[in-house]
């Protein structure tokens, strides 16, 4: 199969051989091309060693991104490309890196190093697919494979482990078992890679089409322990309840696939009930209860969330409506206007997404058209309460702290007793005037 290059990436490629080197396109751009995807970068490997491709692109913008490792970043018409000597990796001491390269002018040496055969295949426009790893055939047959021995690829570096389940989920593959099996033994490898390495693969899994796929890999796998410590009590712990018909982990996944492919919303999803393991127990009728499940969720959620190094807003907002989901929503103004004032409206939206998500989750094969129903009603009002104005922020009151310091009121008062006025007027706009406001003072 033919692969249309950008003009940038054939003018490189071309640049090389003209000097003398060989130069190909490499590793997942082939894969995604072959695939009929436009890759989103192109990557391009050479017999030309770092100081070999400085003297082939001077003139050119070089950054020496990785020059260490053999890699230079060379912009053409401000398009970035990376440019990689054909190498061969020395010892891997760490589980992650090797402690020295050496480069080679053999194509086939580097492409032995690579982690998966899908991802091992090289092609020029004039020589074709170079596949010595049988790469094309596994993409027939979608099948996640490694390159050579599969427990050398997982000991070399532990992050393939992650990119493995990544991959099958991204394309919707399933594994070679010689590789499955091998990832399960080496599982425990995982825990030497930093925690911002895994975050970046959790988060391409979570956002992935097939996301369901890939977090019962990461269970079957054993690598869920790596990942999220504190879900795992999840993993077989049966819901007795009339509400549920999985268990607490297989719900989870169910309803982490049921939203959209929003990276805050999935996280939330997949840790909303991180807290029910260790909050049961029996309740009326025999049945299972959960009780305050949302609220330690919220703390294990936070404390999950910095050990994998996520941003604060990120974090925020998950915790924030992991502690919220639990909440009643129904169709009422004064209902809605409280939740606003507790959430905001843009949270307060991302909850309503993540309630419904819950819900459907509880029964796949319940009728989905009247939670949908309930919940586009509950969304219509909550929009029409923000394009009416009616007040659920303190920004919102007649009556701002000024006025408050006008009146002789200070320091910590002034907070409370704002607090106290939008309390008012969320039950009762009509309270939002100035007048209103300045006559309820003396009873505050």
């Amino acid at each position: 199969m033919p692969i249309t290059l950008p003009k940038a990436c054939a003018d490189i490629l071309k640049k090389l051989n003209d000097a003398g080197y060989e130069a190909y396109i490499v590793g997942g751009c082939v894969r995604d091309a072959l695939l009929g995807k436009t890759p989103g970068d192109w990557d391009i490997c050479t017999s030309a060693q770092p100081e070999e491709m400085l003297t082939v692109f001077r003139g050119y913008r070089v950054i020496p991104t990785g020059i260490k490792h053999g890699t230079l970043t060379v912009l053409i018409r401000g398009t970035p490309f990376e440019v990689t000597s054909y190498r061969i990796d020395g010892e891997y001491k760490d589980h992650r890196r090797p402690e020295a390269v050496a480069y080679t002018r053999d194509l086939a040496e580097d492409l032995a190093r690579r982690d998966f055969t899908v991802n091992a295949m090289a092609w020029h426009p004039q020589e074709g697919l170079i596949d010595l790893y049988g790469g094309r055939a596994d993409l027939d047959r979608r099948l996640m494979r490694a390159v050579g021995d599969p427990l050398v690829r997982f000991e070399e570096d532990g992050l393939r482990l992650m990119r493995l389940v990544r991959f099958a989920t991204v394309l919707s593959f399933d594994y070679e078992p010689a590789t499955a099996a091998a990832a399960k033994a080496s599982a425990h490898l995982l825990k030497y890679i930093s925690k911002e390495r895994v975050q970046v693969e959790l988060n391409k899994i979570l956002t992935a089409p097939y996301v369901a796929k890939g977090l019962l890999d990461l269970r079957d796998f054993g690598l869920l322990g790596e990942v999220v410590p504190y879900l795992c009590p999840a993993v077989g712990f049966d819901q007795k309840t009339s509400r549920h018909f999985l268990d607490v982990y297989e719900h989870t996944v169910l309803a982490t696939g049921l939203i959209q492919p929003d990276l805050t919303l999935r996280l939330t999803m997949f840790l909303h009930d991180i807290g029910k393991p260790f909050t049961w127990t029996l309740g009326e009728g025999g049945e299972d209860a959960f009780p305050a499940h949302e609220v330690l969720g919220a703390d294990l959620a936070n404390q999950s969330l910095r050990r994998l190094k996520y941003d604060n807003a990120t974090r925020r907002e998950v915790v924030k409506l992991i502690a919220h989901h639990n909440d009643v929503l129904l169709p009422n103004r004064r209902l809605l206007r409280r939740r606003l004032r507790d959430l905001g409206g843009e949270s307060l939206k991302r909850l309503i997404a993540v309630k419904v998500a819950d819900i459907q989750a509880h029964d796949v094969k319940g009728d989905r058209s009247r939670v949908d129903a309930l919940f586009r009603e509950i969304t219509d009002l909550v929009d029409d309460i923000l394009a009416s104005g009616e007040p659920y922020r303190i920004q919102d009151l007649a009556l701002g702290g000024q006025d408050l310091l006008d009146l002789g009121i200070r320091g910590r008062a002034i907070g409370e007793t704002l607090d106290r006025l939008l309390t008012l007027v969320v039950e009762d706009p009509s309270q939002n005037t100035r007048e209103a406001l300045l006559g309820h003072l003396s009873y505050l």
